[in-house]
């Protein structure tokens, strides 16, 4: 029923901040530029991303790229921040989204002196629970490349399906480079939070 009554609804809710247990998403601004590119060249986390970004100025024009996203409602980009330091830990996105299909896409990256906190479920867990929630998405999607282990067990974890392998899907580095296809649905996650209630 909970379903049914969201397909049906005009209007959506999109927050500019959403408190968790150990880290807080606040809408990605200007001001978040050099934390988020401190810990997005930190080891091995650009390699996993379909990006390229070769200074912080180019960093910051992606930035305002995403902010005015943002305002389109085509792209939802939140900072992660932990709650104790304050730190930036990293980013997570709701992006390529379409109200009229009800479909968005996520992404994410956290810095390398982050990884092995949860970080990364905690912020997977909340921004999911906000587009199935408060944006009434149907399904979520993501792609990921075949040799990200750690992205692959995060999302696998949180009841992603893998759906298939989309060859030569991204030019990275001047290399095509293949990507599984990951998806969720707003019932497999009610059924999810359910279970574990």
């Amino acid at each position: 029923m909970g379903i049914r009554r969201n397909l049906t609804r005009k209007s959506y809710r999109k927050k500019h901040a959403i408190l968790g247990e150990n880290i807080i998403l606040k809408k990605t601004g200007i001001e978040h530029t050099r934390g988020l590119y401190e810990q997005v060249v930190s080891p091995g986390v650009m390699d996993n991303l379909t990006i390229n970004i070769d200074d912080i100025e180019e960093f910051r024009r992606y930035i305002i790229f995403i902010t005015n996203q943002w305002k389109m409602n085509q792209d939802f980009t939140y900072t992660i921040i932990e709650n104790k330091t304050q730190m930036i830990v990293g980013q997570i996105s709701i992006y390529n989204i379409s109200f009229s299909h009800k479909r968005g896409e996520i992404g994410i990256w956290i810095g390398n002196s982050y990884w092995k906190r949860g970080y990364g479920s905690e912020a997977l867990h909340l921004i999911t629970d906000h587009a199935f929630g408060d944006l009434f998405i149907n399904r979520l999607q993501c792609h990921i490349f075949t040799t990200n282990q750690r992205s692959i067990a995060l999302f696998e974890k949180m009841d992603f399906q893998r759906e298939g392998l989309n060859r030569q899907f991204v030019l990275k580095e001047e290399k095509f480079r293949d990507v599984f296809c990951y998806s969720l649905l707003a019932e497999q996650w009610e059924k999810k939070k359910k279970k574990s209630s």
